[in-house]
């Protein structure tokens, strides 16, 4: 039997005496709020939900027919050392950090060619305030993504370092040829 982290919905082995027990996934101790229902997955792979008033009461799986005690994760058995426990929505999490992170990758990119663009039509190297200005919005683009990266290992780092890299190549053969 396993039970579904009400934090991050990955599935726990369920320890007996069901106190203090933390999520290996997101960390957080599982417990339940009462409206929340308890989610069980059998041996035979059967989710099974049940209301937080029947917690600590025997049920039977509907598809195997196997008896058991529907696990009695509270507010009672929290340790006493700890805060309330901050639940996480995650799926909502991973959405606005999605779109957070295709709109700075589009800006980035967006950007990115707007100065190369600029650049390659500002004369052939004779005009060096965009070539610096391309230089210094890269690098801290580039700056941005490595913090972005590490923080939250974020998909826009590549799309940026490649705009970034693609626009410091085109200003050196363009330096060269001229």
């Amino acid at each position: 039997m396993k039970i579904i982290c009400p934090h991050c919905g990955s599935k726990e082995p369920i320890i007996p005496p069901h106190k203090n027990q933390l999520c290996s996934s997101c960390g957080f101790y599982i417990i339940f709020k009462e409206e929340d229902p308890i989610k069980i997955i059998c041996d035979c792979g059967t989710t099974l939900t049940a209301l937080h008033k029947m917690s600590g009461r025997k049920a039977k799986c509907s598809n195997c027919s196997i008896n058991f005690t529907i696990p009695k994760y509270s507010f009672e058995n929290k340790p006493s050392n700890v805060e309330n426990t901050p639940v996480s929505n995650s799926k909502v999490e991973k959405r606005v950090e999605k779109k957070i992170n295709c709109r700075f990758l589009l800006f980035s990119i967006s950007i990115n060619l707007l100065l190369t663009i600029i650049s390659i039509i500002g004369g052939g190297g004779k005009n060096l305030f965009f070539e610096i200005f391309i230089l210094v919005f890269g690098l801290w683009l580039l700056y941005k993504v490595v913090f972005y990266y590490l923080e939250k290992h974020s998909v826009v780092s590549f799309g940026v370092i490649l705009f970034f890299i693609s626009s410091l190549v085109l200003i050196f053969f363009e330096n060269t040829h001229t």
